[in-house]
């Protein structure tokens, strides 16, 4: 064990040297003792293997938590995480359930309990959490006697899968892969995951790339790719969507022109593939490609701007915020928490002054811009037998419907550069005068914006 964490210091010294890395963790933790051991073992009434032994008196748990950002067509996130669960985790007395793709964690009132985290549905047999790997996916370990050990790879398309690998060499493979995402998923036995096909991971392309001394022929080789989804047909595109270059563009634009002040462009890297996959395993279909659009460009952006308007002398002021899918779709703590289902995270959606009938018909629908410092929010909601998500915008506790598309609307959004209050000439005229609000004139736009199309306003 001595030498295996020091090889994998030195693998988390050549990880953090490279330009394109961001926020590497490599973190070992304090040893745990021989009382320790012998009390966790009191408690789940079975000795530990010898190899989860060794690990605790050597680290009593390990965090890996890396991110680069690849440049290339399309620019792309690869992550490692690994995070090893400590031997005090056994005395919470936790029974982690798995609703709806979700795992939710219940602390028993009881002084006995028969195992660290007994994974429901599968309550056939003992399951011991040994790693989580981020995105709703864990390890799971389980075992009749210290020699007779599995491992079991648990998805958030609720199932579990035999791993054909012990502990010995899982810590060997964490320690080649750097615990890039979701390696362990070609090294399930005599099965493959059939979710993941849709949206490949590009594990082997990555390695190849990032650790090219990395021998990998042992994992099993990546899935043939599913013709029929969405993100495959994206990706075969010869021509495809680049929103980034297209912000990057009026931001330039804006910043040479004098008349403006405080233009602001800050992009979040493109989407991370394990987040695809769990709004698949949630929502259960894909999204459209008029977002992998977007979001395989950049993860959400805030552009933001000021114009001082000398005619009539104030200022006018523009801003666009749209947030991580992360965020639309399982609140800011969706990652964090690994419960992305909005009954838990409401109050991240809309605030709690909503009317209780408002708000129950508001769950399904999920935030995807976030307008500052007023009472509007752009909101998309998926039907079944449609592919492409219906747009709502919401006033204060007004709810109206949109006649445009996604891509029609990050195409206004651009030809209005987001201008305050754009949105409202979206609405019909009965619908302005019901909410009797002051819009800014088109005129006003055009002359602002001397180059941009507002047809689709008029």
């Amino acid at each position: 064990m001595k030498k295996w964490r020091l090889a994998l210091f030195e693998k988390a010294e050549e990880l953090e040297t490279r330009e394109e890395s961001a926020e590497v963790i490599f973190a070992f933790k304090r040893k745990a003792t021989k009382i320790d051991i012998e009390a966790t073992e009191a408690l789940i009434g079975k000795k530990l293997p010898k190899e989860l032994v060794d690990f605790f008196l050597a680290t009593n748990g390990l965090k890996i938590d890396w991110t680069i950002e690849l440049q290339g067509k399309q620019s792309k996130i690869v992550r490692g995480k690994s995070n090893i669960l400590n031997i005090e985790s056994f005395s919470k007395k936790e029974v982690l359930s798995w609703t709806n793709g979700n795992y939710q964690s219940t602390v028993l009132e009881t002084k006995e309990v028969n195992n660290f985290f007994k994974v429901e549905p599968f309550v056939s047999e003992d399951f011991f959490v040994f790693d989580d790997i981020g995105f709703g996916n864990l390890v799971l370990i389980s075992w009749e006697n210290q020699e007779d050990v599995e491992l079991f790879l648990a998805c958030y398309n609720d199932k579990i899968y035999k791993l054909r690998i012990g502990i010995e060499d899982y810590f060997r493979l964490l320690e080649k892969t750097r615990g890039i995402y979701f390696w362990q998923q070609y090294l399930i036995e005599n099965q493959s995951l059939d979710l993941n096909n849709q949206i490949p991971d590009d594990f082997h392309s990555n390695m190849e790339r990032l650790f090219p001394e990395e021998d990998i022929s042992e994992f099993s080789p990546p899935p043939l790719p599913d013709k029929s989804s969405a993100y495959n047909s994206y990706y075969r595109q010869k021509k495809q969507s680049n929103y980034k270059k297209e912000i990057e563009r009026l931001f330039l634009d804006l910043q040479k022109n004098q008349a403006f002040r405080h233009v602001v462009f800050q992009p979040n890297p493109s989407v991370h593939i394990g987040v695809l996959r769990k709004i698949r395993a949630v929502l259960n279909r894909e999204l459209p490609k008029s977002m992998l659009a977007l979001y395989t460009s950049m993860n959400g952006f805030e552009f933001g701007w000021s114009f001082y308007d000398r005619i009539n002398e104030n200022i006018i002021k523009g801003k666009i915020i749209l947030p991580p899918l992360e965020t639309v779709f399982g609140g800011e703590g969706g990652e964090r928490t690994r419960i992305w289902d909005e009954k838990v995270n409401k109050n991240i959606f809309w605030t709690d002054d909503l009317p209780n009938e408002t708000l129950e018909s508001l769950r399904p629908l999920k935030r995807i811009e976030l307008v500052e410092g007023s009472s509007i929010d752009t909101l998309i909601k998926f039907l079944p037998d449609l592919e492409e998500p219906i747009l709502f915008l919401k006033y204060k506790n007004d709810l109206f419907e949109l006649d445009l598309s996604f891509e029609d609307y990050l195409s206004a959004l651009m030809q209005t550069h987001g201008l305050e209050y754009w949105q409202f000439h979206l609405l019909t005229n009965n619908e302005q005068k019901e909410l009797n609000i002051e819009l800014p004139s088109l005129d006003q736009i055009q002359k602002i914006f001397p180059e941009s199309d507002l047809s689709f306003l008029s």
